[in-house]
C-alpha cells in the first residue's frame, strides 16, 4: 500500500504548494481551513489546489468551517476530486458543553467547537450531514454529493477496486439514506 500526502496547516505559497504537487503530494486537508488562504493577487494553498486536476481536497462541508459560497466554489472548480470529511472530535453526538481537545480545554455551543481564543476546534459533522449540507447550501447534485463520501475517498486513497461503489466483486459497505439523505 502507498503513503498519502496531505498538505495542510502550513502558509506556504501558490508556488510552493504546486510544487510540493509536482514533487508527488496528493491534495489539501480540509480545504481552506489552517492554510494560505485564496486572494485574487496570491492564490495560496486553496489556489493550487483549486487549479491543480489531480490534487484531492478534503472538505468539512457544515456550513461553519466553509461558507457555502466557498463550497460551492470548490465544487465548481474540482467536484471530481472533493473528500467530504468530518473533522469531527470527540463532542460529534454529544449536547453543548466544555471538552478537552488535545490538552486543550474547548467548549460547544450549538454543535459549534471552539477554543477560549474563538477559533474553531474540529467538528461535530456526520458524514450524512456533510452530504446533506452539499446539497442544500452548495447545490450538489444528490449523486455527486454521495460520492464525494464514498467513491471519492476510495480513489483518493488507492482502493476503489473494492471500495466506494456498488459493483460485482466489490465490498457492499451500504448505508440506505431516504429521499432528504437521512
Amino acid at each position: 500500500h502507498s503513503v498519502r500526502v496531505m498538505l495542510g496547516h502550513s502558509a506556504a505559497t501558490y508556488e510552493q504548494t504546486c510544487a510540493a504537487f509536482a514533487a508527488g503530494a496528493d491534495g489539501l486537508v480540509h480545504c481552506y481551513n489552517g492554510m494560505s488562504r485564496l486572494h485574487h493577487r496570491e492564490p495560496g494553498m486553496v489556489g493550487a489546489g483549486l487549479t491543480t486536476p489531480r490534487a484531492w481536497l478534503e472538505l468539512i462541508a457544515d456550513g461553519h468551517h466553509v461558507h457555502p459560497a466557498a463550497m460551492r466554489l470548490c465544487s465548481c472548480c474540482a467536484e471530481q476530486r472533493i473528500v467530504l470529511i468530518t473533522d469531527a472530535m470527540q463532542a460529534a453526538g454529544m449536547p453543548d458543553g466544555r471538552f478537552t481537545l488535545c490538552g486543550e480545554a474547548v467548549e460547544m455551543r450549538n454543535g459549534i467547537v471552539r477554543t477560549a481564543s474563538g477559533s474553531l476546534a474540529g467538528s461535530t459533522l456526520s458524514l450524512d450531514a456533510a452530504v446533506r449540507n452539499m446539497v442544500e447550501l452548495a447545490g450538489t447534485a444528490p449523486e455527486d454529493a454521495i460520492h464525494m463520501a464514498s467513491l471519492h475517498p476510495a480513489r483518493l486513497l488507492g482502493i476503489d477496486d473494492r471500495l466506494g461503489s456498488l459493483r460485482t466483486g466489490k465490498c457492499a459497505n451500504v448505508i440506505a439514506l431516504n429521499d432528504g439523505l437521512h
